[in-house]
């Protein structure tokens, strides 16, 4: 268990997982097709679902990240000494 969740694994869990939600951002940025906004009428959204949470998101994933770290780091602890 020692070996799954080493440091060095879980900081390149990490930056990927990062670099995997602010690429699925940047896809869905680029590929949305915005619809024209009339002018009696509100301007739909111009971003989808993702888009509108991207923070929420990145939020949780480094929340959990962060106690998934400090966590191996206790189990380590106790197992070395």
């Amino acid at each position: 268990m020692k070996n799954l969740f080493s440091k060095g694994r879980i900081a390149i869990f990490w930056a990927i997982g990062n670099v995997l939600l602010i690429a699925k951002y940047f896809f869905d940025k680029w590929s949305i097709r915005c619809e024209p906004c009339s002018d009696l009428g509100d301007c739909p959204p111009c971003e989808t679902e993702f888009m509108s949470n991207i923070l929420i998101y990145l939020a949780l994933f480094n929340i959990g990240m962060s106690l998934v770290w400090i966590i191996t780091k206790r189990i380590n602890r106790k197992t070395s000494g």
